[in-house]
């Protein structure tokens, strides 16, 4: 179950996003969105250091998981998904490294 990995990639979406299609409350929902990331980062890599099968199909999970996070992350901005990249935009690493991104800042 890559139900985490999807919130993941649904919230890196949002922060990735979101200053330029919801810059009104940013601040706000910005900090509340990074926190997300950085709690499913716990558990995603929780899930992968228990299990060696999960490890393995970790890029097929992270395709699969990223076609359901753009149009999750297209409902919530709201924007039209034709504006969120069809393919994950991160290397499986980048998406689980919590140097990769920044906190947002307003």
């Amino acid at each position: 179950d890559f139900t985490h990995l999807q919130m993941l990639l649904a919230h890196l979406l949002k922060l990735h996003l979101g200053r330029e299609h919801k810059p009104h409350d940013f601040a706000q929902t910005g900090r509340g969105w990074w926190l997300t990331v950085r709690e499913q980062r716990v558990r995603v890599q929780a899930k992968l250091a228990r299990s060696g099968t999960l490890r393995a199909e970790l890029a097929q999970a992270l395709e699969e998981a990223y076609a359901a996070a753009r149009l999750g992350a297209a409902r919530d901005l709201p924007i039209d998904e034709t504006l969120v990249s069809a393919t994950c935009p991160w290397t499986a690493e980048e998406v689980l490294e919590a140097s990769g991104f920044a906190p947002p800042v307003a």
